[in-house]
C-alpha cells in the first residue's frame, strides 16, 4: 500500500521539522483519502460552513457524492488529546454523527450513526486501510433506498402515464363528474395560462399531481400549502372525482414514495432543495423523454444557482450603484424550469424589499406545462415561507419567450395562442423595461436524427437577427451552430435589455475560441462594454484526458461556463471589456461547484485574466507569430466573390465540406451490390409516404406520428417527399467516396439520398478516379489538426470535425474543368519562384507545408480558429517534390508499394528547411517503444515485433 507509506514518511518529515500542528499534517491525510475518494465519485472539500439544526458547523472537511454530503473530517493536532475533542463536538447536537471520522495523525476513530465503530492506531498499515475504506464506502440505509425507490420509478412511471392517459380517455365517457371537472379545469387553464392548452395538457398536469404531490408536500414542508395555488387546487378538486383509480395509481408507487419521504424528512433545508432537483429531473425525463430532450431538461445545481445570484448582484452595484433589491432593477428568468432561480433569488432579497418586488419587478417565463406548475408552486413556496404569508405570484407566463416578441417597429407578435390573465401578464412583462436577465437556457442544439421525431423549433425572428449579426460576422463555413439555443437566448436578451442591463446565463463554453462562433464575439464584444466569463471546462468531445462526464458540472459531455453581459449607457465608445478565470480542468464536478461556492459573495476578489481580442475576434489561445503574414489557403471572402482577384488574398478560390448523408447505413455500403438493395428499398418507402403525405407541412403532427421510420429520415428528404419530388434509381449515382481515411466504400450519390452534397458534384461530377485531387483537413477546435489528400469526396465525417476539401480543379455545369488556383495566388507563386510554377505544383508545395508536424505544432493555435496560411519557404522544389510523393502514398495509397520495398524515410518526406526538423522525438506514446528493433511493448505478456520504422514516425489522424 504505497499511498499509505508515503502518508507515513510525510509526516515523519514534518515531525522531524517540528511542525506537528494541524494545518501542516492536514494536507498530508487528505492526499491520501484522495486515494481513496477520487476513483469511487466522490469529492473531498475542506474548511466548509454548514447549516444543521438551525446553527453553523465547521467541520475541517467532508466528503460528497453528486451534491448530497456523506462523511464529514475533523483532523486535530498530533498533541491534542483526540478523545476529549470528540465529546466536546459531539456534546454538540447539531453535529453529524451519521459518518464521520477523527485523526489527530496517532489514532483515527470513526463514528457511523451515532455510534464508534472503529479506533485504530494509524501506524498499523492495515487497519488504517480497513477503516478508510469503511469511511468512504459507508452509505446510509435512507441513501440506499432512495436511490433504489428513484430507479424503480424511473422503470415504472412510463408505463403508469399510458396507463392514466387511456383511462382518463375512457373515463371521459362514463364519469360525468369528472368530465366536467375535466372541461372546468381546461377553461381555467386557458383563462389563466394560455388558451392554447389542450385537454391532453390538463391530464399530464393530472399524471403529474398523481404521482407526485405526496412527494412535493414533503418538500413544501406543508400539507395544506400548494391548497392555496389555484391550479392545484383545481387539481385536487378533479382527482376526488377519479375514485378508485387514483387509490390503485397511488397504491403501486407508494412504497417507493414512501421511502423517498423517508430520505427527504432525514434532510436539512439546504439538501432537500438539491434532492427536488434530482428527483423532478429524473422524473421528468421519465414521464417525457422527448420533451425533455428537446428542452435540455438538466436542471441548475444550487452552488451555481447562488454564485451566479451573487455574483450579478455585486456586478450591478459595481457598474450601477444598484442591487437586486433595488427599486426598478426587474428581473426576468425567460426558461425557468422548475423556478429555482427565482426562489434563490428570492431568499436573497432582503425581507423589507421582498414584497414590492415580489408583486412588480420578479418575473419567469416557463414553456412547458409541468415544470411550469412546479416553479409556480416553488416560488410561491419561497415567498410564503420567507414572509409568513401567502402570496399568488402573478408575474409568471406559460409561453415561449423567443417567440412571443417585439418587432423592430415595437409592436408584439407571438400572440395568437394568448389570452386571459397569461396574455395580460406576458404584455404587461413586455411593457416593463428589464434590468436583468438571469437563467440557464435549454442546452440542446438539435435532434440528433428525424427518426427521433424531436425537432427543436425554428424562430424565424431571433434567427433573422442571428444571421444579420452572428452569422453575418463570420468567416466560418460552417455555421448551424451559431442557431443554438444558448446564442439564441443571448441575441434575444441583448435587445431585451436595451441600452442598460445585464445578462447572467449559464452556456456551454464552445464560443470562447470555437471558429463557428467568431462573429458572436465580434458581435458581443462590440455591443456590450464589461463581459466576465468563469469557464468551468469539462469538455469530454475537445479533451480526451477528461474521464466520462464527472468533470462536467451537468454531467454532460459539453463544456460548461457562467457569462455575465454588461450594458452600460454612460459608455459612449463601445468596446468591452472582458475578464475571464477558468476553473482547473481535471477538478471534478464537485470540487468546481464547491470553488463557486468558496466565491459566493467574493466575486471583488475572484482574479480574473484580461482578454483583449485580436482584430478576428479571437479570445483564446492568441498567438503570438508569423501566421498573419502567410497567404491564406482559402477564405471565405474569396470563396463568395464574383471574381478571384483583388486583396481577397486566398490562393485557391473554392472549398467545401464533404459529403453529408445523414443515413450513412443507408447511404455507404462497401458492397455495391448491398448498397443498390438498400437504396432501393428506401425509395420504395419513401415512394409510398409521398403518396401518402404529400401537401403536408413538416409541422403537421398525424405526419409526424404515422410516419414509416422503418427508413432513416432526414429534413431535406422530409421536406422533398412532402413536396411531391420523386427520384428513381440510377446505378450511375453508386460512386467511390473515402468513408473514412484509407477506408474505401460505395456511395449513393443522388440529391434525394445525401441529405448535403455541398459542392462536391462540382469538383467531382462523375465520380470517375483521377477527376480530381483535393487536399482535405478537418474542421476546427479538434484536439488534433490533420490533413489527407484524396481523388474522391470524403465523407463529412471522415476526419473529427469535419472535412473540408480544397480541389486541384472546379468544374461548370457543362463538366469543364478550370483551375481552382486563383489568379492572385498564381501571381504569389510565379513572382517568388519564377514562371515555370503552376497549379499542378502550387498544390504539391501546399500539401507538403500542410502535412510538415513542425507546421501543425508551430500554428496548431491558429489552425484551431482559421483556415491553413502557407508560409512560402526557400526551396521551393524541396517541398514540391515532397508534396508529390505525400499525394501518391496517401491519394493513390492502393497502389503504394509495400513498405519492405520502399527506399525513402519520414526524413526524405518532412524536410527540416526553415522549421526546425520535425522528427526529433516527435513521436510520444505511453507504451515501451523500441524503434531501432522495431518493437512495441503493450504490458508484460503482450508485444508486436518487425514493426518498420515507417509506422513510428508517419501519423494520420
Amino acid at each position: 500500500m504505497t499511498h499509505i507509506n508515503k502518508y507515513y514518511n510525510e509526516i515523519e518529515k514534518q515531525t522531524k521539522l517540528g511542525a506537528v500542528n494541524e494545518q501542516n499534517l492536514r494536507p498530508h491525510f487528505y492526499d491520501l483519502l484522495h486515494h481513496y475518494t477520487d476513483n469511487i465519485g466522490l469529492t473531498l472539500q475542506y474548511e466548509i460552513r454548514e447549516r444543521a439544526n438551525d446553527a453553523d458547523i465547521l467541520p475541517d472537511g467532508r466528503m460528497l457524492r453528486e451534491d448530497f454530503v456523506v462523511g464529514h473530517i475533523e483532523n486535530k493536532d498530533s498533541k491534542d488529546n483526540i478523545y476529549k475533542e470528540i465529546d466536546f463536538k459531539l456534546n454538540k447536537k447539531e453535529y453529524p454523527r451519521k459518518n464521520i471520522l477523527f485523526e489527530n495523525t496517532k489514532r483515527v476513530i470513526l463514528y457511523q450513526a451515532g455510534k464508534k465503530v472503529d479506533d485504530i492506531d494509524i501506524n498499523n498499515e492495515e487497519d488504517l486501510n480497513s477503516i478508510l475504506l469503511k469511511f468512504v464506502e459507508y452509505q446510509t440505509e435512507e441513501q440506499l433506498q432512495f436511490i433504489e425507490a428513484l430507479d424503480k420509478l424511473k422503470e415504472i412511471i412510463p408505463n403508469l402515464a399510458d396507463d392514466l392517459r387511456k383511462h382518463f380517455s375512457a373515463e371521459e365517457k362514463i364519469n360525468k363528474a369528472f368530465s366536467h371537472k375535466v372541461i372546468d379545469f381546461l377553461d381555467v387553464c386557458q383563462k389563466s395560462i394560455n388558451q392554447n392548452i389542450v385537454k391532453n395538457d390538463v391530464f399530464e398536469i393530472i399524471i403529474q399531481h398523481i404521482l407526485t404531490v405526496d412527494v412535493f408536500i414533503i418538500f413544501f414542508n406543508d400539507a395544506d400549502f400548494h391548497k392555496e395555488n389555484t391550479i392545484a387546487k383545481t387539481v385536487e378538486e378533479l382527482m376526488n372525482t377519479l375514485g378508485s383509480k387514483k387509490r390503485e395509481v397511488k397504491a403501486e408507487i407508494e412504497s417507493y414514495i414512501t421511502v423517498v419521504k423517508q430520505y427527504i424528512y432525514t434532510m436539512e433545508k439546504e439538501d432537500k432543495k438539491d434532492v427536488l432537483k434530482v428527483f423532478y429531473e429524473n422524473f421528468y425525463k421519465a414521464l417525457n423523454g422527448k420533451k425533455a430532450d428537446v428542452q435540455g431538461v438538466v436542471y441548475t445545481p444550487l452552488a451555481i444557482v447562488r454564485f451566479m445570484i451573487e455574483a450579478t448582484d455585486s456586478l450591478l452595484y459595481k457598474y450601477f450603484n444598484k442591487t437586486f433589491a433595488s427599486k426598478n432593477v426587474k428581473v426576468l428568468d425567460p426558461c425557468s424550469g422548475t423556478g429555482i432561480f427565482m426562489s434563490e433569488l428570492i431568499e436573497h432579497i432582503p425581507v423589507k424589499d421582498l414584497a414590492y418586488k415580489y408583486e412588480n419587478e420578479l418575473f419567469v417565463n416557463e414553456i412547458d406545462i409541468l415544470p411550469y406548475y412546479i416553479a409556480n408552486l416553488n416560488i410561491e413556496h419561497s415567498y410564503t415561507e420567507k414572509m409568513n404569508e401567502y402570496k399568488s405570484f402573478l408575474n409568471i407566463c406559460l409561453l415561449d419567450t423567443l417567440e412571443f416578441q417585439k418587432d423592430g417597429e415595437g409592436q408584439l407578435f407571438g400572440m395568437a395562442s394568448f389570452s386571459g390573465e397569461n396574455l395580460e401578464r406576458a404584455i404587461k412583462q413586455y411593457g416593463e423595461d428589464i434590468s436583468v436577465v438571469i437563467g440557464n437556457p435549454p442546452y440542446n442544439a438539435n435532434q440528433q436524427s428525424e427518426n427521433d421525431n424531436n425537432k427543436n423549433k425554428v424562430y424565424s425572428y431571433v434567427d433573422n437577427l442571428i444571421k444579420g449579426s452572428y452569422v453575418f460576422r463570420s468567416n466560418a463555413q460552417a455555421l448551424q451552430k451559431a442557431y443554438d439555443m444558448y446564442k439564441r437566448f443571448i441575441r434575444w436578451a441583448s435587445d431585451r435589455i436595451k441600452d442598460n442591463g445585464m445578462i447572467s446565463f449559464i452556456t456551454n463554453n464552445s464560443y470562447l475560441d470555437a471558429k463557428q462562433d467568431d462573429g458572436f464575439r465580434k458581435c458581443v464584444q462590440e455591443e456590450f462594454d464589461y463581459i466576465y466569463i468563469i469557464d468551468l471546462g469539462g469538455s469530454v468531445r475537445r479533451n480526451p484526458k477528461l474521464s466520462g462526464t464527472k468533470h462536467n458540472v451537468f454531467g454532460i459531455q459539453v463544456g460548461v461556463a457562467i457569462i455575465f453581459l454588461i450594458k452600460d449607457a454612460n459608455v459612449k465608445e463601445k468596446k468591452a471589456e472582458i475578464f475571464y478565470t477558468r476553473m482547473p480542468e481535471m477538478a471534478t464536478a464537485n470540487e468546481k461547484k464547491f470553488k463557486l461556492t468558496s466565491m459566493t459573495g467574493k466575486f471583488n476578489q475572484i482574479e480574473f485574466d484580461r482578454i483583449i481580442p485580436t482584430d478576428k475576434g479571437q479570445w483564446l489561445g492568441q498567438t503570438d507569430n508569423d501566421f498573419e503574414t502567410h497567404p491564406a489557403l482559402i477564405s471565405k471572402e474569396q470563396k463568395n466573390a464574383k471574381t478571384d482577384i483583388g486583396n481577397l488574398n486566398a490562393i485557391f478560390k473554392n472549398f467545401s465540406l464533404g459529403v453529408g448523408t445523414n443515413r450513412d447505413n443507408w447511404a455507404y455500403d462497401m458492397n455495391s451490390n448491398q448498397l443498390e438493395g438498400k437504396v432501393k428499398k428506401l425509395i420504395e418507402v419513401y415512394d409510398k409516404e409521398s403518396n401518402k403525405w404529400q401537401g403536408r407541412t413538416l409541422d403537421d403532427i398525424e405526419m409526424k406520428n404515422n410516419l414509416d421510420y422503418s427508413i432513416k429520415w432526414s429534413s431535406t428528404t422530409l421536406q422533398k417527399m412532402l413536396s411531391s419530388v420523386k427520384e428513381d434509381f440510377d446505378k450511375h449515382y453508386i460512386r467511390e467516396s473515402l468513408y473514412r481515411p484509407f477506408c474505401k466504400a460505395h456511395v449513393y450519390f443522388s440529391p434525394l439520398i445525401c441529405h448535403r452534397r455541398f459542392q462536391i458534384p462540382n469538383f467531382f461530377p462523375t465520380g470517375a478516379e483521377n477527376e480530381n485531387i483535393c487536399i482535405v483537413f478537418n474542421g476546427f477546435n479538434t484536439a488534433q489538426w490533420n490533413v489527407i489528400s484524396s481523388q474522391f469526396g470524403m465523407d463529412l465525417n471522415a476526419l473529427y470535425g469535419g472535412s473540408v476539401h480544397t480541389p486541384l480543379y472546379s468544374y461548370d455545369e457543362a463538366g469543364n474543368k478550370k483551375s481552382n488556383v486563383t489568379d492572385w495566388g498564381l501571381k504569389q507563386f510565379t513572382e517568388r519562384y519564377g514562371e515555370n510554377v503552376g497549379d499542378k505544383e502550387i498544390f504539391e508545395y501546399c500539401y507538403a507545408v500542410m502535412s510538415s508536424p513542425s507546421y501543425q505544432e508551430k500554428y496548431k493555435d491558429n489552425l484551431k480558429v482559421d483556415y491553413p496560411r502557407i508560409p512560402m519557404y526557400d526551396d521551393f522544389e524541396f517541398y514540391r517534390l515532397r508534396g508529390e510523393a505525400l499525394i501518391k502514398l496517401h491519394a493513390d495509397y492502393e497502389n503504394a508499394t509495400p513498405y519492405e520495398n520502399i527506399k525513402i524515410t519520414s526524413d526524405d518526406l518532412f524536410l527540416p528547411e526553415g522549421i526546425g526538423n520535425p522528427n526529433k522525438n516527435n513521436v510520444i506514446h505511453p507504451m515501451k517503444l523500441d524503434k531501432k528493433n522495431g518493437v512495441l511493448i503493450l504490458d508484460d505478456k503482450n508485444r508486436i515485433d518487425d514493426i518498420p520504422l515507417l509506422a513510428f514516425d508517419y501519423k494520420i489522424g
